[in-house]
């Protein structure tokens, strides 16, 4: 019970029963006094518990919500904890997975050269198809060293810089590759027109079999692309009458606006194990 009301019951009871004492030594008899103290003291004594209870109640809720409350704040502090490290976790798995294929293909190769690079910009237009790299001079890259991915040859380096370098890719018109037919072994020249999507291969003899899906690969000529990589596989061909050659349309395997990243190698340097 509060201090305060425990004090004014004291008070007040101690004032009735001195009062009950001299009205029964000078006025009332026994049963009248005590009737009339138990009508006066009831409504005081009632109030008393009411109050006290009400207090009693407003301490226990006070000191339940502050307990609740410390307790809450401590977990939201835990879970703020745990999602910092969902989110690095997750950052994590993601940059694991994003360059997982690049370091399992490196692996099975002796590519003493080989740097890991992220594609910081695409231009695929019209006009030009190339990626800026976040790597350059200070990185070991030079000029007309081969970006990969995977199994895949998808550009060179054309230009290089401090930090940063220019991959030009197969789909761009001024790119050329020496390259052959997978399963008939067919000669030809990989050229881009820029289109994303699609290649010519030309200089395929009218005399040579062309077959459709047939994969197309880096045959190693001309001391600039390695030899065998996919470059992407047969998706339309044709022989006109008395033409030479055959017209061939070529897709990559891979989807070039989707990379990420890509391996930039130095091709004289590379030795398959």
């Amino acid at each position: 019970m509060h201090p305060f009301i425990k004090k004014s019951l004291i008070v007040s009871c101690g004032g009735l029963f001195l009062t009950f004492a001299l009205g029964r030594i000078f006025f009332f008899s026994r049963s009248t006094l005590e009737g009339i103290g138990s009508s006066l003291t009831y409504p005081f004594m009632w109030s008393a518990s009411a109050i006290s209870d009400g207090i009693n109640h407003f301490t226990t809720q006070r000191a339940s919500y502050t307990t609740l409350r410390a307790e809450y704040d401590t977990l939201y502090q835990n879970y703020l904890k745990a999602l910092d490290e969902i989110i690095q976790l997750r950052s994590t798995v993601h940059t694991y997975e994003s360059i997982k294929e690049l370091i399992e293909f490196k692996q099975r190769y002796n590519f003493p050269s080989a740097i890991l690079a992220k594609i910081l910009i695409k231009n695929i237009d019209q006009i030009q198809h190339y990626y800026w790299v976040n790597r350059g001079i200070r990185d070991g890259v030079k000029v007309n060293m081969v970006a990969l991915y995977q199994n895949h040859v998808i550009g060179r380096v054309a230009e290089v810089y401090g930090n940063y370098s220019k991959v030009v890719l197969i789909t761009d018109q001024h790119c050329k590759v020496a390259a052959y037919l997978g399963t008939t072994h067919a000669q030809g020249i990989l050229q881009g027109y820029n289109c994303i999507d699609c290649c010519n291969l030309r200089y395929v003899s009218h005399l040579c079999t062309v077959n459709d899906n047939d994969l197309v690969i880096s045959s190693g000529e001309g001391c600039v692309f390695p030899e065998g990589f996919c470059l992407g596989k047969i998706v339309f061909h044709l022989i006109k009458e008395k033409e030479l050659y055959h017209c061939i349309d070529v897709k990559p395997v891979i989807n070039l606006k989707a990379l990420r990243t890509c391996m930039l190698i130095d091709p004289t340097a590379m030795h398959p194990l």
